[in-house]
């Protein structure tokens, strides 16, 4: 049993099929609903194109989601399409389907000058599907037509589907022989030697019987293996493993892959879609992994309660000190729960989220059941990690709000363009209880330091990275300040990988106050540009901070303790002084 979401629910990563001289390609990158030239022909806004990624291509994608619900049918149209002259055409797509109940249809169809569709594929789904790539064959008499249209189509009772995605839609003249990359099985981060393996598939009408595929890194020695005896019809695919092994040192590498000479025949009739390339990352070492559980729940799902009170407490009393936990409230079922925050609904889209309780370890989504918690957490600490994360904040009260501050040190053991995460969570709320029978919520996040967008972060191996963030927590759901706790998290937000997590130090108990002004000032505040520093002896650094957390300027050391602002937009900032002293704050008011 789940609470399903009635609002529309907005990633799985995996390189495209490219294809030569398509009739027809779409991959919704417009973010648009239809896409220019596409149409839908009922219940249009059970159609959207969100920046996901559920059907294995890039984000955006197109999604049909549920509601609102209806009984019938409903269809995204192609453009018509001049195929004049073929008889056979081929269409390729990547998909999803997020099942909930039986019976409903999902499916591709037909048509000529407007005619009735006729069904080339479709599937009743008893259980969620993918992601995967269809490839199929079309014969229709629609083909050959100068008014040719394909569709892909819903029908039944909407409410019974979650959702379902599709992505990189191709259309293309049948060709006899034609083999096309479609995976590379090598990590995009590792240590040591990594076998490369992957897939192939037939795009062709003629069975595949021989093929050779082949690898090289960056410019390098190409490394062959020939496959016979092969008998691969239309559609179906070959996974490989190569002989030779990939050994290389610490550094970033672009690892090529392609088939050739199939049926010994030399190119196929469609080179465009024979090569896939990765960038491998290798790094000079491992650490152990801290597993990051982040959990989409609301007060007001009954199935949330039952998931924490039966499976997920259980588990935390027993390995809750090995992992850590935040947990984002959700505004749905129902009214939702009263400490939803606009940064929780960031990560949901991030992720995806369209029913809770829903949970995710190390950035993977679990079942929420006690195989799916124990495991992601099995999966989780076999893992290696190539970084470690730490931490340390305090909070500071100036003009009656509270900000937070946080340092970090990032450690790492590979080269990469990474984002870090931070957040403000209370360990124990219960102003938030409605209507599930909870009466307390554990690791609420509270805020995102500085946004729930993070921070980006270049990772050079063997080198540490410092990065100093930081939010102001007013207008925050906060219960009580010596509840809090701040969770740091390294994550790639294109494929979702988590690269570690823990727990922040604090370096204070309760809550700093600013100096008084007569200590500590910054005149003249308003001011149209510079501000003079007076009370707080030499300046090591200055850093300002505009009103969504982010730095806007770093100062370093000060020789006449002056910070000119002319450059940056009017508004109120937070100044962050740093001295010998200690770190001291206020808030500073730029004008015109």
């Amino acid at each position: 049993m789940k609470a399903k979401l009635l609002l529309f629910s907005l990633l799985l990563i995996s390189s495209p099929f490219i294809f030569g001289q398509s009739l027809l390609t779409e991959n919704f990158g417009s973010g648009t609903m239809p896409p220019a030239g596409w149409s839908i022909d009922a219940h249009g806004t059970n159609w959207t194109a969100p920046a996901t990624a559920h059907a294995g291509g890039t984000a955006p994608e197109a999604q049909f989601f549920y509601n609102p619900s209806w009984t019938g049918t409903s269809r995204l149209m192609s453009p018509t399409i001049n195929t004049t002259g073929y008889t056979s055409l081929t269409l390729s797509f990547k998909h999803m389907v997020d099942h909930y109940a039986s019976p409903y249809t999902v499916g591709v169809a037909t048509r000529s000058a407007s005619g009735t569709w006729s069904s080339v594929w479709s599937v009743n789904p008893t259980a969620s599907i993918g992601p995967e790539t269809k490839i199929i064959q079309i014969t229709s008499a629609d083909v050959g037509s100068s008014t040719f249209q394909v569709c892909f189509y819903f029908t039944g009772y909407s409410y019974n589907i979650n959702e379902w995605y599709f992505d990189d839609i191709s259309l293309d003249v049948s060709k006899n022989r034609d083999a096309a990359m479609s995976v590379i099985d090598v990590p995009p981060y590792s240590v040591g030697s990594s076998v490369v393996s992957g897939t192939f598939v037939n795009m062709g009408i003629n069975p595949i019987t021989a093929a050779t595929v082949n690898y090289r890194i960056d410019q390098g020695s190409v490394y062959s293996d020939v496959l016979t005896s092969l008998n691969l019809p239309f559609g179906a695919s070959h996974d490989f493993s190569m002989t030779d092994a990939l050994s290389l040192g610490p550094g970033n590498y672009t690892l090529q892959v392609w088939v050739s000479n199939v049926n010994n025949q030399g190119l196929d009739e469609n080179p465009a879609n024979d090569t896939l390339s990765k960038v491998l990352h290798v790094a000079s070492g491992s650490l152990q992994r801290k597993p990051i559980y982040e959990e989409f729940t609301s007060s007001t799902c009954a199935p949330c309660a039952q998931f924490n009170s039966t499976v997920f407490t259980p588990f935390l009393e027993q390995y809750g000190d090995s992992i850590t936990l935040i947990k984002y409230q959700m505004d749905w079922p129902g009214s939702g729960d009263p400490y939803y925050t606009e940064e929780g609904g960031v990560r949901r889209y991030f992720y995806g989220v369209s029913y809770v309780p829903d949970l995710y370890v190390d950035g993977q989504q679990q079942p929420t059941n006690n195989g799916g918690v124990m495991g992601g957490y099995t999966n989780s600490i076999a893992t290696p990690a190539f970084l470690d994360v730490s931490s340390s904040y305090y909070f500071s009260a100036s003009g009656g709000d509270t900000s937070v501050f946080v340092h970090l040190d990032i450690s790492s053991k590979v080269t990469g363009n990474l984002t870090a995460l931070v957040a403000v969570i209370e360990k124990v709320t219960y102003n938030n209880v409605s209507t599930n029978g909870e009466t307390e919520f554990h690791n609420v996040m509270m805020k995102m330091v500085p946004t729930a967008y993070g921070t980006p972060v270049s990772l050079i191996d063997g080198e540490t990275t410092s990065i100093d963030v930081s939010a102001n927590l007013a207008g925050t759901n906060i219960e009580r300040w010596n509840d809090l706790m701040v969770i740091a998290w390294v994550q790639d937000t294109n494929t979702r990988e988590m690269f570690q997590a823990s727990y922040g130090d604090s370096t204070s108990v309760g809550i700093r106050s600013v100096p008084s002004a007569l200590q500590f000032k910054a005149y003249p505040n308003p001011t149209t540009g510079r501000v003079l520093l007076s009370g707080v002896g030499q300046v090591e650094n200055a850093v300002l901070f505009d009103n969504t957390g982010s730095q806007v300027l770093v100062t370093g050391r000060l020789n006449t303790n002056t910070i000119d602002l002319g450059g940056l937009p009017v508004g109120i900032y937070l100044l962050r002084v740093e001295t010998n002293d200690g770190i001291k704050t206020t808030k500073v008011n730029l004008i015109r």
